[in-house]
């Protein structure tokens, strides 16, 4: 009885030091020097998703920057960590010297205003009322409009653009009722101005081939998905 009671005892144990997810933050040396980063860019990194192979114990984490509470969209990284928890592989798309970036805080437009904005771009010219606007989660909300088939989805954050300043900005995603593309649409915060159209229907995205697991970490400029990282048959 004994012997068995010692033996689930090391079993369990076993088991929950297999199944601890890692602290991200114990990678930062090496992310600063990978990818030439000061220690204040790490101060407000939020993690996004946390993944951990129960079969193989790979973990796949995802990091995002974030400024003054706001996301920073494209500013992420991602880790991926072998089962003795050593980093394999990173994949890193911070932007450096995060506090230089700030963009100077004016006035800016209420959400309804940015939708407006937004939805008139595609000729839609009903109004969103704020009783309409539901909260998903922190600085993400959702809204229906009757010019819009389902609902439409809004996020504030920053929006770096190709010199690397950031602009707060409102990105609206829906598609108009007598289309059946959707659109992403992002306004400037500050002045109105839209910032960027896309058509998501039409853009396509390939995945890239999973790389290599090997023992000296591997920097690389392209992020991966989570089922290429973990796909280990679980």
């Amino acid at each position: 009885m004994r012997l068995t009671f010692l033996f689930l005892l090391l079993f369990s144990t076993s088991v929950s030091v297999h199944s601890q997810k890692a602290d991200w933050k114990s990678f930062i040396p090496q992310l600063q020097s990978q990818c030439k980063l000061q220690e204040s860019d790490f101060e407000n990194v939020i993690v996004t998703s946390h993944h951990k192979s129960p079969k193989s114990g790979l973990e796949v984490i995802w990091l995002r920057q974030t400024l003054n509470g706001l996301e920073i969209f494209g500013a992420d990284a991602q880790l991926v960590l072998d089962k003795n928890q050593k980093l394999t592989q990173q994949q890193c798309h911070f932007l450096n010297n995060l506090s230089s970036r700030l963009p100077i805080q004016e006035d800016g437009l209420s959400i309804e205003m940015a939708a407006e904005k937004a939805l008139h771009s595609k000729g839609i010219d009903s109004k969103i009322e704020l009783n309409e606007l539901q909260s998903t989660r922190t600085n993400r909300w959702t809204a229906q409009n009757k010019g819009v088939k389902g609902k439409i989805n809004i996020e504030h954050a920053y929006w770096p653009d190709k010199d690397g300043k950031l602009h707060d900005c409102y990105t609206f995603r829906f598609t108009p009722q007598n289309s059946d593309s959707q659109w992403q649409i992002r306004i400037d915060a500050a002045n109105g101005n839209i910032i960027d159209t896309r058509n998501l229907t039409l853009s396509c995205h390939f995945e890239t081939p999973i790389l290599p697991l090997v023992a000296q970490p591997q920097h690389s400029s392209k992020l991966q998905s989570n089922d290429q990282l973990l796909n280990d048959g679980s």
